[in-house]
């Protein structure tokens, strides 16, 4: 789908078009849906919601991920991720990044990250259309950030490709209404080092005074856990 939206929010759409999110099965497949996606991240059917027909649910005892309506052993995820998540977590293949490409990746279910659904040939009625819009569906938008961004904790991040000076990057940021990323926890920094795009590294809101690196909000690098 061109217009990126929340993990249920893509999956209410796939479900309205008589289908689901797209299953992987094997590296055949992979490799065809992302040649079909190009270079940006992408929703999968997996998650650690329980799902029935056409909607989903988080349940705290629900922590492994498993697909929405697939059953398949074939995964492809990245080193630094666990199969599983003790709050409400949805899966994607982090495509366009500097490490680890193209695996897989779980966070946030209400970043909004384009997405692909999929039908079985065999599963409508001759004669009748496969898709539910035709009786008057309304697009159900479950993101909680601009399309394309990932939400962590409770900030959206959007990750640019290009080199630039820092004053540039901060600028282009400011024009997006945010800034350019602090760092406050070892987990943070993990996060934006997984998502950095292209061949370089990504800037940060830390400048040295005095000697001493601190992020312009006055948090010294000292006082990061």
């Amino acid at each position: 789908m061109e217009t990126p939206n929340g993990w249920l929010g893509a999956r209410y759409d796939c479900f309205w078009e008589g289908g689901d999110l797209v299953s992987i099965a094997s590296w055949d497949k992979e490799a065809f849906v992302k040649k079909q996606m190009g270079n940006d991240p992408f929703w999968i059917g997996l998650s650690n919601l329980k799902c029935k027909e056409a909607w989903c649910r988080y349940d705290k005892e629900q922590q492994m991920m498993t697909w929405s309506y697939a059953r398949v052993t074939y995964s492809n995820w990245d080193s630094h991720q666990v199969e599983s998540s003790d709050v409400e977590s949805c899966a994607y293949v982090n495509q366009g990044v500097r490490t680890q490409p193209g695996e897989w990746r779980h966070g946030s279910c209400a970043s909004s990250l384009p997405y692909m659904c999929e039908r079985p040939l065999d599963d409508c009625l001759k004669a009748r259309s496969c898709s539910f819009k035709d009786f008057g569906y309304d697009r159900v938008d479950t993101s909680s950030c601009d399309p394309g961004d990932f939400l962590y904790e409770d900030s959206c991040y959007r990750f640019d490709g290009m080199d630039r000076k820092w004053q540039a990057a901060e600028n282009l940021c400011k024009e997006w209404n945010g800034y350019l990323a602090s760092v406050y926890s070892a987990d943070e920094g993990k996060f934006l080092g997984a998502h950095i795009r292209g061949d370089s590294y990504g800037w940060l809101r830390l400048v040295q005074k005095n000697g001493k690196w601190e992020f312009l909000d006055g948090t010294s690098t000292t006082d990061i856990q």
